[in-house]
């Protein structure tokens, strides 16, 4: 997973971790936030092999923006979502955006 540099991650160290089954994957160490922002969501239900890049892909049009998804839901590793599972998705264009004033 290649950290663009529209990434809020850029320029961090990708490591190695295990996923509940133990395999394998380049991450990045999670950002924890006290809770999720306020709404308005939808839910999105995980169908067969999706995960949120791919719905950040359909959504957005940008699969790198998959962090806007992970942080409108509770913290948990971004590739343990299962088919059936509902994640929340921002209604709000600006959720997550970065301001840089320099």
């Amino acid at each position: 997973m290649p950290v663009g540099p529209r990434s809020r991650y850029y320029g961090q160290q990708v490591v190695q971790a295990p996923d509940r089954h133990g395999v394998m994957h380049p991450t990045i160490a999670i950002r924890y936030l006290p809770s999720p922002p306020a709404g308005p969501f939808f839910r999105q239900p995980v169908a067969g092999l999706q995960t949120i890049e791919y719905l950040s892909w359909k959504g957005n049009g940008q699969s790198e923006l998959w962090w806007r998804i992970s942080d409108a839901n509770d913290t948990r590793f971004p590739l343990d979502y299962e088919t059936g599972e509902g994640v929340n998705i921002s209604a709000d264009p600006n959720a997550g955006r970065i301001v840089r004033t320099r």
